[in-house]
């Protein structure tokens, strides 16, 4: 899985490939890696697949690798898994925040997520495309300051 993984990364035009294996202690007949990138402004994208008793490892190093590259290639400085993640805390942020999600659809939990932190909170959302075709998700959070006993 992970030399297929590699091998597709540099195959496609990235050379700065590092595998790290690591064996979990679980039990079960399955399989899975786990990938990330590192971007140069800061940001981490990741992407995963699966294996099954029948699906050869190979296959599932090249899907998460295509993955992965779905994600640099669409150029946001987070990846579709963690968009929703983001959003309650921009909510709860002081002040301005917005965060380039790529050229592609927020995903709908993103969606979700803006939609339950407009209403359990006075945060104000606006999610727009700028010129570049990016997808932009800008928040004017509420300042929470947890109380003190």
């Amino acid at each position: 899985m992970a030399s297929s993984a590699e091998r597709h990364l540099r195959d496609s035009g990235y050379e700065s490939v590092f595998i790290h294996p690591a064996k979990a202690d679980v039990n079960g007949p399955g399989s899975g890696i786990v990938l990330w990138a590192n971007l140069e402004g800061g940001g981490i994208l990741g992407a995963s697949a699966v294996g099954r008793k029948s699906t050869d490892a190979t296959k599932v190093g090249v899907q998460a690798a295509t993955e992965l590259l779905v994600a640099i290639e669409d150029g946001g400085c987070v990846d579709e898994w963690l968009q929703d993640q983001i959003i309650i805390f921009m909510a709860l942020a002081e002040g301005h925040s917005q965060v380039r999600c790529g050229r592609s659809d927020l995903t709908l939990h993103a969606k979700t997520a803006i939609w339950i932190a407009e209403h359990l909170t006075e945060a104000k959302f606006n999610v727009s495309k700028n010129e570049e075709g990016y997808t932009i998700v800008e928040c004017d959070g509420i300042g929470f300051q947890p109380s003190t006993l």
